[in-house]
């Protein structure tokens, strides 16, 4: 019997679906990375929707097996827990700090 089940085949169909939309995210120590504020959902009363759902920047000093990261804020302080990598992301400048950086570069 060569010929695979029909289950087997839409499972098969199922997961190159969805590995065409998944990225997953692999840091290297010292990346610096934004944090999920957990708990997710949480809003703060005065700022509502607005609430910041990532903190940050963080640096990666160490790498765990399971995709699990030892976190480092910009103070030098260890975070207690480490974190998976699904509530981490690439840091990247805010539009804010983006604008600070020209202002100082038009300003020697």
């Amino acid at each position: 019997m060569d010929r695979p089940l029909p289950l087997t085949a839409f499972s098969v169909e199922t997961s190159k679906s969805y590995n065409k939309r998944v990225r997953k995210n692999y840091f290297k120590m010292n990346d610096l990375v934004w944090k999920v504020r957990l708990p997710m959902g949480h809003k703060d009363h005065f700022y509502g929707k607005w609430t910041p759902q990532w903190e940050g920047p963080f640096r990666v000093v160490k790498v765990y097996s399971g995709n699990s990261y030892g976190l480092q804020d910009m103070n030098g302080n260890m975070k207690k827990t480490n974190i998976n990598g699904k509530f981490i992301k690439a840091y990247h400048l805010t539009i804010w700090e983006k604008y600070a950086q020209n202002i100082q570069k038009s300003f020697p």
